[in-house]
């Protein structure tokens, strides 16, 4: 069952899957449209799900699981895993691209890289010292409204840092 991602609990998994990049208005209403006709009849051992899905900063997308209603199981998961990976072939985009870092700049930019680029960025001025990353491994909505963006020296992407920037 497909429901506005807003009314979802807290509590609620989340799955983040990262564009390779930008997509456009036109393929994020594609792509939004063919979401809810998926999780419109996704199912855990033939039971429905509740959930949804949303899209930002034009690289996100985000689909949502009310596992208070019911959960989701291995098969399920691998159902939305496949999804997306026919959504990555229609668009042509990687969605599963886990060597690429996203950034959000203090003046709000976003910028991905290629994680061992890390310095050549920081030093060209693309990637800001202060620049918070997107880390798209957290589980759950209140992580995701909360923990999402997380500074990069206290993140994963901290062992790519130049020694000098490692300890901000």
């Amino acid at each position: 069952m497909f429901v506005p991602f807003h009314t979802l609990p807290t509590t609620s998994r989340v799955w983040i899957y990262q564009s390779s990049r930008i997509l456009s208005a036109s393929e994020q209403e594609q792509l939004l449209g063919a979401l809810g006709d998926f999780i419109s009849s996704w199912t855990a051992h033939q039971a429905g799900l509740k959930g949804s899905a949303e899209i930002r900063h034009g690289l996100f997308v985000i689909i949502a699981v009310d596992e208070d209603h019911n959960q989701a199981s291995g098969c399920s998961i691998d159902k939305s895993v496949h999804f997306m990976k026919e959504a990555g072939k229609v668009l042509g985009v990687d969605f599963f691209d886990r060597l690429t870092a996203t950034c959000m700049n203090p003046d709000g930019t976003v910028v991905l890289f290629k994680a061992h680029q890390l310095a050549s960025q920081l030093e060209q001025g693309v990637v800001k010292p202060d620049a918070m990353l997107f880390n798209n491994l957290i589980h759950s909505l209140d992580l995701l409204e909360h923990k999402w963006m997380v500074p990069i020296h206290e993140s994963w992407l901290s062992n790519f840092l130049p020694k000098e920037n490692q300890h901000q």
